[in-house]
């Protein structure tokens, strides 16, 4: 809901962003029954790619701040579940929980 919702606030129609993210989904899902938790995990945290990260922080600014929360905790959670993956250091890891963590004047109150 919170992905279509936000396409739509680029001009991208509902049921057309909802038939954008739904392969993504399903890629997801395919994903954890042959693979399981964690190494069904992929993307930007899992591969510790600071660079994409910090740029989707970069974006937030334009989202509602309870969407930025959301972004923030789960990817956190993320953080966890790459390090137990295996593809995360530590130090990535604490690169990537810094970036996650809102600073002033940033409107996301949760950290």
């Amino acid at each position: 809901s919170i992905a279509v919702t936000l396409l739509e606030q680029i001009g991208i129609d509902r049921q057309a962003g909802l038939k954008a993210i739904l392969p993504l989904i399903a890629g997801s899902v395919e994903n954890l029954s042959h693979s399981g938790l964690p190494q069904a995990l992929t993307g930007p945290i899992s591969r510790g790619d600071t660079a994409t990260i910090a740029r989707h922080i970069d974006s937030l600014g334009n989202i509602p701040p309870a969407y930025q929360a959301i972004y923030r905790m789960l990817g956190k959670e993320t953080v966890e579940l790459a390090l137990e993956k295996g593809g995360l250091d530590p130090e990535q890891a604490e690169q990537i929980r810094l970036l996650l963590t809102p600073q002033p004047p940033d409107p996301c109150l949760i950290s």
